[in-house]
């Protein structure tokens, strides 16, 4: 989640024509064509949705529809434009983060001009950035990523508790925020300031709904974006349960933006069946779909409608994940041989075939650097666990006989029969029951018992995957989706020992090895460049070569758009981009 749930540059400050021109570049429609045409403004679309965002308070947000809303609805530090996705783009600062000679120090200047929609409806300040990030440790807000990407501030709380000043956040004017660090990890701290995180929240009208648990913030939320979700006088959002319409914020000043932000309302309505919405916004007028990628209606409408689909890479990996503190997981050679029993050819056909993406070789998925430093496609070719995506039975079965020498209860023809059952939990919808039970199939064929329980998505991860004392010891349908444009924010997140954390983690297989938590540590400290890369790369060996789950899929995100719709895809959250996408005239 991130996401399942993963920098950018245009100015604003161009003529309105050049903007348009620039736009009908983008990646639109299913091939990225370029569409001859000045982009209307003003309009409605109705964006059809099945689950709808996880937050609307950027502080907790970490779906990936809900950066959709986020980046329309709000200005972190910085963002991403659909047509330079590896580039951020300086939003609510003023120009490049400012890296000290040491390392230690990340200096960012703020613009001025930017206003909160109503209630607040005054100036943003550098102060309103620090409490953002402040607010975020605390157990009200809970956010999960600032523990891996913002622990090195001076000061910064080492668990979640009550709210705290962070010494090293310093605010010297209203214009200007500096980071201190305790080691010299500012790059990746630079790379992580376009996150929602860095949303500007005003203290003075936020701090109340911070006291309540969780904090009822996100209902109450001061826009600084382009768009605004509907509230009331109080500021209260309204349609959250129901339809969320998003409005134009009338404090908005297009003067100190980068996003044309051509329509006027999008409307968001749920729906509990994604094929049937999806089909619906082929054959409808002013709809876009979906908060899911509609797999298989795309290979069956792909032929009629082909410029009515968009496409992204997901730039992320999903995977089987192993416990590796629960017995037998904790062998190495068992969590081997299920990578090589197990075939993944079947597990991807249950997610669409190729039409889905590419079979997963490693963790990190194309488009990120390091990727091509891991073999690329073909990823560790000495790893031979992970040679065989339609499984190899003999293979596996070396791997089990290996852990019968150790000691383990393996009959010679290496079936375990060991009397534990293993709690397996999957997600309650498709296509995850089907990757789910064919999972549980593959590893009861080598003898293991399997007590597979499926649940909504959003509690697998809360309640069970993500939650060291629930006890499970395969999450079928875990993924990770890039942070930011780096490889340590698909790394580090989901196999640093330091990333599990009591009140939840995303490092499922509770990876906790000490020379790759140290390589992670002195990775993170190198200025992108190919040093920083093959670093990364070494640590996405060292992790495969832990066998701590099957990578399974590199995916590819589809949305669709009804046919007087002009849909951008953003590649950095892999959905349309909002302050993009326009309507035909």
């Amino acid at each position: 989640m991130k996401r399942d749930p993963g920098t950018r540059f245009i100015r604003k400050s161009v003529a309105v024509a050049m903007v348009g021109l620039l736009v009908a570049s983008l990646a639109v429609g299913s091939g990225g064509m370029a569409i001859a045409q000045t982009p209307r403004v003003g309009g409605k679309v109705i964006f059809r949705m099945v689950a709808g965002p996880d937050w609307i308070d950027p502080g907790q947000t970490y779906y990936t529809f809900g950066y959709v809303i986020t980046y329309a609805t709000n200005r972190p530090l910085y963002s991403s434009s659909p047509e330079q996705p590896d580039v951020p783009v300086p939003d609510l600062a003023d120009g490049d983060p400012v890296i000290s000679p040491d390392n230690k120090t990340v200096t960012v200047s703020i613009k001025s001009g930017i206003r909160y929609a109503p209630p607040v409806n005054r100036e943003v300040t550098s102060h309103d950035v620090k409490y953002a990030i402040e607010r975020a440790f605390t157990k009200n807000v809970s956010n999960l990523y600032v523990y891996t990407y913002f622990d090195d501030i001076v000061g910064a709380p080492s668990e979640a508790g009550s709210f705290t000043d962070i010494p090293g956040i310093e605010t010297p004017d209203d214009q200007t925020i500096i980071f201190h660090l305790e080691s010299p990890t500012a790059p990746a701290l630079a790379a992580a300031l376009i996150m929602p995180v860095t949303v500007p929240v005003p203290k003075e009208y936020a701090e109340p709904f911070d006291q309540e648990k969780p904090s009822s913030y996100d209902t109450h939320v001061a826009f600084t974006g382009p768009y605004m979700i509907r509230n009331d006088a109080e500021g209260n959002l309204v349609g959250l349960g129901d339809d969320i319409e998003i409005v134009r914020n009338p404090n908005w000043d297009p003067a100190t933006d980068y996003r044309p932000a051509y329509l006027d309302e999008i409307t968001f309505k749920p729906g509990r069946d994604v094929t049937r919405m999806a089909t619906q916004t082929f054959n409808g007028s002013h709809l876009l779909c979906c908060d899911a990628s509609p797999v298989d209606v795309v290979n069956e409408f792909r032929s009629r409608y082909p410029d009515q689909i968009g496409s992204a890479p997901g730039h992320g990996t999903r995977w089987v994940s192993f416990n590796t503190t629960i017995r037998p997981l904790t062998n190495l050679n068992i969590r081997k041989a299920l990578a090589a029993w197990m075939d993944r050819k079947t597990l991807r056909a249950a997610r669409g075939g190729s039409t889905a993406g590419s079979i997963a070789q490693h963790f990190l998925p194309p488009g990120l650097p390091g990727f091509e430093e891991s073999g690329g496609y073909a990823g560790f070719t000495d790893l031979d666990y992970m040679s065989y995506p339609e499984g190899n039975r003999a293979l596996a079965k070396r791997y089990m006989l290996r852990a019968r020498q150790e000691g383990l209860p393996i009959t010679r023809r290496g079936r375990y029969t060991g009397s534990k059952t293993l709690l397996m939990v999957g997600t309650d919808s498709e296509p995850g029951v089907a990757v789910a039970r064919s999972v549980k199939r593959q590893v009861e064929e080598l003898g293991f018992k399997i007590d597979l329980r499926l649940v909504p998505p959003d509690r697998m991860f809360t309640r069970w995957c993500g939650v060291s004392a629930a006890k499970v010891a395969i999450c079928p349908n875990v993924g990770w989706f890039f942070d930011f444009f780096d490889p340590q924010s698909l790394l580090q997140p989901t196999f640093d020992g330091d990333a599990i954390l009591p009140q939840g983690n995303n490092n499922w297989s509770l990876l906790d090895r000490p020379e790759i938590n140290a390589a992670m540590d002195e990775a993170s400290t190198l200025v992108p460049g190919s040093e920083r890369w093959n670093a990364w790369a070494q640590i996405n060996r060292k992790i495969s070569e832990q066998a701590p789950g099957i990578p399974l899929l590199w995916d590819t995100v589809y949305q669709v758009e009804s046919s007087d719709v002009v849909g951008v895809m953003n590649p950095y959250f892999s959905g349309w981009d909002l302050s993009f996408t326009s309507l035909k005239d």
